[in-house]
């Protein structure tokens, strides 16, 4: 399964979209990006009603497909090229949401099921160095 997106959805539709092809996941939209290996603070978080289309500069359709095999960093360079958003996934940790910082080169499906509490290709979960989510 897939999802596109393209301008004239919003970030709360995205979000929904996001979640119900990856439950255990959760994507996030910023105001301002984060380096490699940084989280990105909560009180970046932009609003859900924004639509995509706001941040394209040309005013040109742009659309991104999303799918399991598709990497947490290859969906992030996705949303920073085609739409001017710095985007953030979380992975679902007991009662809490862990961003997935050092986690990036999984795909989704590898995120999801981590998260659903499989071990996925054999993977190692190195949660400790991924972030907590900030206040």
């Amino acid at each position: 399964m897939s999802i596109t997106i393209d301008n004239t959805n919003s970030i709360g539709q995205v979000q929904k979209a996001f979640m119900a092809l990856f439950p255990f996941l959760r994507i996030e939209f910023y105001s301002r990006g984060h380096g490699f290996g940084k989280g990105t603070w909560k009180k970046e978080i932009l609003p859900k009603d924004i639509h995509m289309g706001d941040f394209v500069v040309d005013n040109n359709l742009k659309s991104i497909t999303i799918h399991g095999q598709m990497k947490v960093s290859e969906l992030e360079r996705a949303f920073a090229t085609n739409f001017g958003l710095p985007v953030q996934v979380f992975r679902k940790v007991n009662d809490g949401w862990l961003q997935t910082i050092t986690t990036d080169y999984w795909s989704l499906d590898e995120q999801n099921q981590s998260a659903k509490g499989r071990s996925a290709k054999n993977i190692y979960v190195r949660e400790e160095f991924d972030y907590h989510e900030q206040l």
